[in-house]
């Protein structure tokens, strides 16, 4: 093992030595504070770990995402479904996009019952804040808010979907892959999809508008910005958008389960926070310090790879159930399952298993010290889910 020495140079700049050669790495919109670089007592064998303090300078960027929603919607001719390519909806004559609120917020103001004059007390029901909205819903319009979509009954494509009021869910006929949820009952029901499951089948043209060809695109635009999650970009998005509505709803712990076509099982506890974090990353051999500086006598110079991140702290949940009855219930879920402040949410299978790889991926970055929550978020896994800058 070489002795490696390092020092604070410049406000964004660490730089690594070993004997007169050194390499110096670079991290973007970072500003270090000299004094606080230290060596981490975890460090061990050929690795070392190294903490120092710093501040984070934020980028302002314009995020266009749901723009390009509403975009690919009016521009599209058919939503497919993302697993088998089935058709579930014609959008060929939707003109309009209007913003949709949060669907559980419209929700939670179900039956709005009120007493008539005393002398009748009959009662007056009227619809649900969500289903009166849908029932006004033109077949030209569409409601979404990034993540969800209503729209007119007639849009469906007939027989396309299957809804199962005992699963609350919509399953694409093909596939039987989870598609959207149904929210309310009777005749409030109202269905809603995921717009992370399906794709919009529309015209390519070229730079002058003459058509090329038909292609299937995913609803946000595909736009790459990081490099740290081994699946789509737009699955990616898709989650920082959920839970960002869920943070600005004032939903911080949550039950996350998963839909399926046979029965829902619980997937998982997630906890997130209202802290965004810078993760860098860069691999130093200190062992090559010297030769990889021969060239020059000097030093040698590479940018850390910045990925910013939103905080989630997650515990995945054992499945209790006839198929595997050894297993003991989880006591934090069932502490969580009678906490009126939790929430719950049910997303497909295969999202649901995205996003545990989407924050194991983070989880893998921390450094090891780092990946356990300790006092009150004891149990939990801290991980992260990837943001625009």
């Amino acid at each position: 093992m070489y002795s490696c020495t390092f020092k604070v140079v410049s406000p964004n700049i660490l730089s690594f030595s070993e004997g007169a050669s050194k390499i110096d790495v670079l991290f973007e919109n970072l500003s270090l504070t000299p004094t606080s670089a230290e060596l981490n007592p975890d460090s061990s064998g050929n690795f070392e770990s190294v903490s120092f303090d710093a501040t984070c300078l934020s980028n302002s960027s314009d995020d266009r995402r749901y723009s390009y929603v509403c975009e690919r919607i009016v521009k599209g001719e058919m939503l497919r479904c993302k697993f088998c390519d089935g058709d579930i909806a014609d959008i060929r004559n939707i003109t309009k996009v209007d913003n949709l609120s949060s669907v559980d917020a419209l929700a939670s103001s179900e039956l709005s019952t009120f007493f008539c004059h005393e002398k009748n007390p009959a009662t007056e029901v009227s619809g649900t804040a969500l289903s009166r909205l849908v029932a006004n819903l033109p077949p030209s319009s569409i409601l979404t808010n990034g993540i969800e979509m209503i729209f007119n009954s007639g849009v469906w494509i007939y027989k396309s979907t299957k809804l199962i009021s005992k699963l609350e869910g919509v399953f694409c006929s093909r596939c039987h892959v989870m598609l959207g949820r149904l929210v309310g009952s009777g005749a409030d029901t109202v269905i809603v999809l995921w717009t992370a499951n399906v794709k919009v089948w529309t015209q390519e043209v070229d730079i002058d508008g003459d058509y090329l060809r038909h292609v299937e695109l995913p609803l946000m635009c595909d736009v790459y910005y990081y490099n740290l999650i081994p699946f789509s970009q737009h699955d990616v998005d898709f989650f920082e958008l959920l839970f960002s509505q869920m943070l600005e709803d004032g939903r911080y712990r949550f039950v996350l389960s998963a839909g399926s076509y046979e029965t829902p099982m619980k997937f998982a506890l997630i906890w997130l926070f209202e802290q965004r974090s810078c993760l860098y990353t860069a691999t130093i051999d200190t062992t090559r310090v010297a030769s990889a500086c021969e060239s020059d006598a000097s030093s040698h110079a590479e940018a850390a790879e910045r990925a910013p991140v939103l905080k989630v702290l997650y515990r995945l949940l054992t499945s209790v159930g006839p198929t595997d009855p050894l297993k003991v219930a989880d006591p934090l879920f069932d502490e969580w399952s009678r906490d009126f402040s939790v929430g719950h949410l049910q997303l497909p299978l295969e999202t649901c298993t995205q996003l545990a790889t989407c924050l194991s991926q983070v989880t893998q970055r921390l450094a090891p010290q780092l990946r356990r929550g300790k006092g009150h978020t004891e149990g939990f896994t801290v991980g992260g889910v990837p943001v625009r800058a």
